[in-house]
């Protein structure tokens, strides 16, 4: 459909008018935003995505950003049933808002009462972007 395009175009201008560096949404909002019904209404559509880049905190738009009522209900392909998967799920989004309040790992770390090699092998196992990609110095 055109709601790729529409939501880089909405974005794009939601976050020039408000001063935000947001290059653009994760996977899973994206999937988020393809999964809802938006029936032809644009103006819900441009909504939700200006009130992401207003709460939004890093340069990618979560799920966490977007409106509380776009969460998928219950019989969404997109719910999971596995718990493994649940968890993982969890884990990556925590540690995504961790990691967007403070973008210092060593600080992030500690805050979520893990070591900084472990946080690293998560982020990679979990596939988190961050922003920086300075590695720590021995």
């Amino acid at each position: 459909e055109d709601i790729p395009d529409l939501v880089e175009f909405l974005l794009a201008r939601h976050a020039r008018a408000l001063g935000k560096r947001i290059s653009g949404v994760t996977h899973e909002a994206m999937q988020l935003l393809l999964a809802c019904r938006w029936r032809g209404n644009v103006r819900e559509l441009d909504n939700a995505l200006q009130r992401a880049v207003i709460l939004g905190e890093g340069p990618l738009i979560t799920p966490a950003d977007l409106p509380p009522d776009l969460a998928p209900v219950e019989g969404d392909p997109a719910l999971v049933d596995d718990l493994g998967e649940a968890v993982k799920r969890f884990e990556k989004q925590h540690i995504e808002r961790i990691l967007r309040q403070t973008p210092d790992k060593k600080e992030a770390a500690r805050r979520l009462g893990m070591g900084l090699s472990s946080l690293y092998r998560r982020i990679a196992e979990l596939g988190i972007q961050t922003v920086d990609k300075t590695e720590p110095r021995s």
